[in-house]
């Protein structure tokens, strides 16, 4: 058997978006929706330089400057400084990052992809930037970053295979008395 090298112009790839929903009376629905991501073929170095330019597109934040508080001398040399640490940046600035990654790996979707009326949303950058920076834009960059790293790493999670078992089975007997929905304590 032979090894194939690929060259693709576009590489298709399940996402998966997991969000949850609730109604007036507070019960909250898991929901799961997928579409299929047309992504254009990239190295892994073009994947860092393409994180590294979304840094400096979408800079964090400058904190606000505070003046040192002044310490008596025999209290400022017991004192230890540690490296500062760097806060996350705020999830605007993260999804904003994400967008400008994602527009520049995805070339497309199916038609799969529709409006609360059921109509196809053409690909675009703008309606992919609208949907990773808008309401539901947690669950859906989430969705891509973990699509990407799928692609990345080579392998799709095993719930997204075909071949995947059915819910509840597992080849490893252990898990199977862990996470099979017969095994789970009632809840009575």
């Amino acid at each position: 058997m032979s090894f194939v090298v690929r060259k693709t112009k576009n590489r298709a790839w399940l996402v998966v978006v997991d969000q949850q929903l609730c109604d007036d009376d507070g019960k909250i629905t898991e929901i799961k929706q997928t579409f299929v991501g047309q992504f254009g073929p990239f190295t892994e170095q073009e994947f860092e330089d393409l994180i590294d330019a979304s840094e400096k597109e979408y800079p964090w934040p400058k904190p606000l400057a505070t003046a040192p508080m002044p310490l008596p001398a025999e209290t400022a040399e017991k004192i230890v400084l540690l490296p500062a640490k760097r806060e996350a940046p705020p999830l605007s600035v993260t999804l904003s990052r994400n967008a400008y990654v994602f527009c520049r790996l995805m070339k497309g979707w199916g038609k799969e992809v529709v409006d609360e009326d059921k109509q196809p949303i053409p690909f675009s950058t703008a309606a992919l930037t609208g949907m990773v920076t808008g309401q539901d834009g947690y669950a859906i960059s989430g969705a891509i970053n973990r699509a990407l790293g799928e692609m990345r790493f080579g392998r799709a999670s095993e719930k997204n295979l075909s071949a995947s078992l059915a819910p509840g089975a597992s080849s490893v007997p252990v898990e199977a008395e862990t996470s099979s929905p017969a095994t789970l304590p009632s809840s009575e």
